[in-house]
């Protein structure tokens, strides 16, 4: 019987000998990229990578980075299953990306669950922000949403952003809430007026590896979206009229999105339970 052909190693994969010439069929060698991760390389001599990125067209400005992210999308996706968790996030990035013209130009990413959103005006990027949040409280059973950004330079390369300001936003949107929208007061400075937003300081924060405070607000409506239930198993958002079964523990009545839900709940209810969630809210 024909000893089937060894899998050749990470560095002779990489070497120029490639392992087509080694002998390999068509068949085996998709296979191996699919495997590997790597191109096959050619014959030609190749660039120093030094070089080759230094060719990279360049892109920099001032812009605003907001990062969108799913509260509660880990327990989502162990309760519900991925293909629901990848249907909501896409269903999130789908509105987001339809929404985003009516606040100025600006672009998209999608980074996990979470949107990463450059804007190039700081007041657009703010009231698309309380908008995003305000909309999704209107879609039935929608995870939660928390909010950062930051205003300032960063430079693009190949369609990603990348520099302190990006990074600052991802981590100011890390320390928001649910149904939270924090900005840096580079961005409130640089926003100006905004009708119909109230700012409440959070003072100056410390961030990981940043070694200067960071002044931090938060946006909000006058009139924020209504508080919804959560189902303390999958975290999704529920109105009155969205939960399907109710249960009740040590007083307190909670709500579920489904069977599934509760009767992971029932199983063991202390796994669940949140000091922090009052009658199964946020």
């Amino acid at each position: 019987m024909p000893r089937k052909r060894d899998r050749p190693e990470v560095d002779e994969w990489i070497d120029a000998d490639c392992y087509l010439r080694k002998g390999g069929n068509a068949s085996e060698n998709r296979s191996l990229r699919r495997n590997v991760g790597l191109r096959c390389p050619d014959s030609r001599p190749q660039k120093n990578i030094v070089t080759a990125v230094g060719e990279i067209p360049v892109t920099s400005g001032r812009s605003t980075f907001v990062f969108a992210d799913l509260v509660g999308f880990s327990a989502l996706t162990e309760a519900h299953g991925d293909q629901f968790a990848v249907n909501v996030v896409e269903h999130f990035a789908g509105r987001v990306e339809a929404w985003l013209p009516a606040f100025g130009d600006g672009s998209l990413k999608l980074v996990g669950d979470a949107v990463m959103i450059r804007c190039i005006e700081p007041r657009g990027a703010v009231e698309l922000s309380l908008a995003l949040i305000a909309r999704s409280a209107e879609v039935a059973r929608f995870p939660l949403i928390r909010i950062g950004m930051h205003s300032g330079t960063a430079v693009e390369r190949g369609g990603d952003w990348y520099g302190f300001s990006v990074n600052l936003a991802a981590r100011v949107s890390r320390r928001a809430g649910a149904n939270e929208v924090l900005l840096t007061e580079q961005t409130v400075l640089d926003a100006g007026a905004l009708p119909r937003v109230r700012l409440t300081t959070l003072g100056a924060q410390r961030f990981h590896n940043l070694a200067t405070r960071i002044e931090v607000y938060r946006a909000e409506r006058p009139d924020p979206p209504i508080a919804k239930r959560i189902d303390p198993v999958c975290r999704m958002p529920l109105s009155e009229g969205e939960a399907l079964r109710r249960q009740e523990h040590d007083g307190i009545e909670y709500a579920f999105c489904s069977r599934r839900c509760e009767r992971a709940f029932l199983a063991d209810p202390d796994d669940f339970v949140n000091p922090t969630d009052i009658r199964g809210r946020f």
